[in-house]
């Protein structure tokens, strides 16, 4: 396991189930990308992060995801 420490801000997050490998949540984040151009928001930056939820012992089924997008635009405190 690896803990990584990344900027707060505002994310879009899309949540998708199963084992998370490499390329289900590269495959996910491109969905994620098409959503927020559709509904005229920007990412921050082309990167992402994916985020699991689950132990192993849990069956696919149950696992929950999700990839992270930075959003730009927008500001935390006013």
């Amino acid at each position: 396991m690896s803990l990584e420490q990344v900027e707060g801000g505002v994310f879009a997050a899309r949540v998708f189930g199963g084992y998370a490998k490499e390329a289900d949540a590269a495959r996910e984040a491109g969905a994620l990308k098409a959503a927020l151009t559709r509904d005229g928001r920007k990412a921050a930056s082309g990167v992402w992060t994916l985020a699991r939820y689950n132990d192993p012992s849990t069956p696919a089924p149950f696992r929950r995801n999700e990839v992270l997008l930075p959003l730009e635009g927008y500001e935390l405190w006013k």
